[in-house]
């Protein structure tokens, strides 16, 4: 699914995809909530304001800045205990492909705020551990259109 226009170039969001796919290896229960944000920019004159693309015929769908993952992981490897938990803001725009996950790592509070949700104000945070400290937070990128150029994929 394509959430975007900048959002699938370079760090693909189907590698993010991947990533969290591959939880699924270490933990029997994943829970994620995906969606889009309205982020401010500080401008020029020091201001902050939301600007946004707004694309169909007529123009009618807003593109959002940015997007947020919260993914909840419990249960890895048979043992009970704390919640890993991992919030995750990345902008609808370019992105180089060194840029690591836990660049886009945020508390779950941030997402809440601004998206308006409640996600985990009911699970104290000595239930909550992190899962970039679980887990190794990152996704491998590999460039397809490369490799198809050369004769196949790798």
């Amino acid at each position: 699914m394509s959430f975007g226009l900048a959002i699938n170039r370079d760090i693909d969001w189907a590698h993010f995809e991947d990533f969290c796919r591959k939880l699924t290896k270490q933990y029997p229960s994943v829970r994620i909530v995906t969606g889009p944000l309205y982020l401010p920019k500080r401008e020029q004159d020091g201001k902050y304001r939301v600007s946004y693309e707004v694309i169909g015929s007529p123009p009618s769908i807003a593109v959002p800045t940015h997007f947020y993952k919260v993914i909840v992981a419990e249960g890895q490897k048979g043992t009970a205990g704390p919640l890993a938990v991992g919030a995750f803001v990345l902008p609808n725009a370019r992105i180089d492909n060194s840029t690591p996950l836990t660049a886009f790592s945020v508390p779950v509070e941030i997402v809440e705020r601004a998206s308006g949700l409640d996600f985990l104000s009911n699970l104290p945070m000595n239930q909550r551990k992190s899962l970039c400290s679980e887990v190794n937070c990152s996704i491998t990128v590999r460039e397809f259109a490369k490799n198809a150029e050369k004769g196949g994929r790798k």
